[in-house]
This record gives structure tokens, C-alpha cells and sequence, in this order.
């Protein structure tokens, strides 16, 4: 998921996210950080993200899960780290 979400985000989106994804008492978080500019644009990610998670992951959809979508604060660290 951590792999795959990405650039399945990437490819709706236009922009690869950075994702955190933990895994605690039967708790799917997962943590999605975008640029400013998508993340105000895109207001439906957790719905994306749910749905993605029903299609490609039915396992994980029955879990309770915390999709939080946050503001990357440095996009010239990401750009590296990505590459």
C-alpha cells in the first residue's frame, strides 16, 4: 500500500505524495502530505484513498482506518528524496 498508493495518487493527482503508513491495534493510519496547492485543490483525497483501499486492498477496508492529509513543508527535500 505504502508503495502503490503513491503513484496511483500521482497518476489522479498529478503530484506524488508522501505517504506514512502505520499499522497499531487493528488501526489503518495512514498519512498523506501534498503540496499546498493540491491539497486546496483536491478536497476529496480521503475518499480516493478509501476507495482505492476497497479496490486494491479489500483485506484492509474492513479495519479502521485515520486518513489524514497534510501540507508537505518542504517540497525541494521531497523533490530529492523522491529522485
Amino acid at each position: 500500500l505504502s508503495k502503490t498508493l503513491p503513484e496511483y495518487l500521482r497518476d489522479m493527482i498529478g503530484e506524488k505524495p508522501s505517504i506514512v503508513c502505520n499499522y497499531n491495534l487493528k488501526v489503518l493510519e495512514l498519512k498523506v502530505g501534498l503540496s499546498k496547492e493540491v491539497k486546496d485543490r483536491e478536497t476529496n483525497l480521503e475518499e480516493v484513498i478509501k476507495n482505492y483501499i476497497d479496490d486494491f486492498y479489500p483485506g484492509l477496508s474492513s479495519m479502521n482506518m485515520e486518513i489524514k492529509v497534510f501540507e508537505k513543508s518542504d517540497e525541494k527535500k521531497q523533490a530529492v528524496s523522491d529522485d
